[in-house]
Order: structure tokens, then sequence, then C-alpha cells
């Protein structure tokens, strides 16, 4: 099981400022460490997903932490659940789907237009009801979809003559909203480093880096671990909302995405980041800062920007306020 985490953690919460990754590293495994190396069955009496995560979550807010805005529990590589501020139970279940694909509608010499194929990843995000109470129901929905739609060239499905990820996001959600009482999202990962997300009314697409750099936190104690010189392999995630073209049925494409990005990449990427203006502090969430910022002008669409640093820590930063399932 891999158990996460999210929380807006104040400096004056840490032993030091930048030291927010520490120190909810610290909170989560004190929440979660009576659940370690033991049959669950025995010590709680709901070993669900949802039973497992609303222990650690009470055992969270009994030390004390932060209001936790979200957390999650994934109890494979492709099932889990989402718990909220609230307490609400979200279902999510990922599932392959090995498909060939072409747009008609892009300009001529575009890779796009020729046809190609991917193996697509669907994740369905229900929330938890009687209808809809655990992944085997989820399964049982999905099926037929699945059987209609893997080892098939969508293009050939009705509804799909142009099947971007955005409108297959929006074709899957007609598909099964009516048989997924609280389906909340439709997450398609075209690759694995790109796709889209329909909530049912708005779509957002995102696009994936890594960068590997270097960086030491400037204001962790001296001779903290953590003061010295090292480095991260950095994982990115620009996430974008933009009115779809009626022509195009995209926001924005992948590849301008990368294209107006790359000049900020190449500011961070094999760089030594704390010697920059404004990253001496050299922490996850002083550079997803700069990275938003810089990012902002070069893309205007962009809604939020979640960076994940090599110890499995992160940070979310985001314009409208609200949580998207879209983490790394």
């Amino acid at each position: 099981m891999q158990l996460e985490a999210w929380a807006a953690w104040p400096d004056e919460a840490c032993a030091y400022p930048g030291g927010q990754l520490a120190s909810a590293t610290a909170a989560l495994y004190a929440a979660a460490q009576a659940l370690i190396d033991v049959p669950l069955h025995e010590v709680l009496a709901d070993a669900s997903d949802a039973g497992v995560l609303r222990d650690v979550r009470q055992r969270w807010q009994e030390q004390g932490n932060p209001t936790v805005a979200r957390m999650r529990l994934s109890s494979t590589s492709t099932s889990g659940v989402d718990m909220d501020a609230s307490g609400r139970v979200v279902l999510w279940r990922r599932y392959r789907l090995r498909c060939a694909h072409f747009l008609p509608n892009v300009p001529p010499g575009h890779k796009c237009g020729r046809l190609h194929g991917h193996d697509f990843e669907v994740v369905l995000h229900v929330l938890q009801s009687e209808a809809v109470c655990d992944h085997d129901a989820l399964d049982r929905i999905w099926a037929p979809w699945h059987v209609q739609l893997n080892f098939q060239r969508l293009n050939d499905l009705p509804g799909l003559s142009n099947p971007t990820s955005e409108l297959l996001s929006s074709w899957l959600w007609q598909a099964v909203v009516l048989q997924m009482p609280g389906l909340l999202g439709v997450t398609v990962f075209e690759t694995a480093s790109c796709g889209a997300h329909f909530d049912g009314e708005s779509h957002r697409i995102w696009k994936d880096f890594s960068f590997d750099s270097a960086t030491r936190l400037g204001l962790a104690p001296e001779g903290a671990p953590e003061s010295h010189v090292h480095g991260h392999t950095y994982r990115l995630r620009l996430v974008m909302q933009a009115p779809l073209d009626p022509v195009m049925g995209w926001g924005i494409d992948f590849g301008d995405v990368k294209a107006a990005f790359a000049p900020v990449f190449k500011d961070f990427d094999h760089q030594p980041l704390f010697e920059q203006d404004g990253l001496q502090r050299g922490d996850v969430l002083v550079i997803a800062q700069a990275i938003h910022a810089r990012a902002q002008a070069v893309l205007p669409s962009l809604e939020r920007t979640l960076l994940r640093d090599g110890d499995g820590g992160g940070c979310e930063l985001s314009n409208s306020g609200d949580f998207l399932p879209l983490t790394l």
C-alpha cells in the first residue's frame, strides 16, 4: 500500500522554513505507524481501503497536524481511494486500452494526423455510494465499455471521429455517468506523460516533465543532511484549462505546451538551483513557485503546477484553489 497526504503546512509548524516536507513525512509516518507490518483485519474493524484511510486520518487529526486537504491510499498500482477534508471517500480505478486513432483535423504534416496508437489508460473517480460501493462494482460497470474500446480504432466508434484525449474523456463520461452515481471525473492518459481530465463540465490537459538538478536547503540547521549540496530528479506536471477549439477538439496541443515551456525548462534542468535568485532556500515549494510564475508567462492557460522531488514528497500550486485527482 502507498499512502499520501496533502495539507497546507505553514513555516511555523516546521523545524525550519522550507522543512514542510520533512515535517509532513514524519507526521504521516506517525499517523500510520500502528498499521505497519500488522494484519489489518486484526487491528481495524473495517480493513477496507476506506477503513484504513479513515483510521490514519483520525490519528493525523489527533496528533494536531494541519488540516488535511486530501489523503490517498493506493492499495494496488491500479486502484485505491481518496478522502477529502470533509471525509468523503472517492474510489478510483485505472484501466488500460490498446487503441489506434488519428486526428483528422490537424494541419498537414502533423504527426497525429497519421494513424498511430497508444496504450491509453483511463482512470474513473467515483464517490463511494450504495450503488458503487467498491472497486468490483466499478469493474462490472466498466467491463462492457472495455470490450467495446479495447483493441479498436477509436475513429470508427460513433461520436469519436476526432478522438483527442479531451473528447475521449468526455465521451467516456457520457458513456458511464448514468450507471455511476457520484462520478466525479474521467482521466485519460494518452501517454505516460500527458493526458486529459473531464469533470462533467470542464476539460483540462496536463503535460509532465522531469529535470535533474542540484539543490540545498539554505535554512536547514547547520550540519543537517539537507543543508548539504545534493540533488533530485524532480517530476513536474503542468495542468492547463482552456476552451476546446470546435475544429481541433483540444484546448491546447501537447506539442505546443512542450515548445512554449522549453525555455523555462532549460533554466531548471541540470542546474544548481540554489544559486539562482529567489531559490536560495532550495526547497520544493520555492522551486515550484518559481516554475509556476515563469510558466504562467508563456502558458496563459496554466491552472496549476505540481512538483515532486525524488524523496516522494512535493507540492501543488493552484490558481483556482480546488483539488483535482491529477497527482503525480
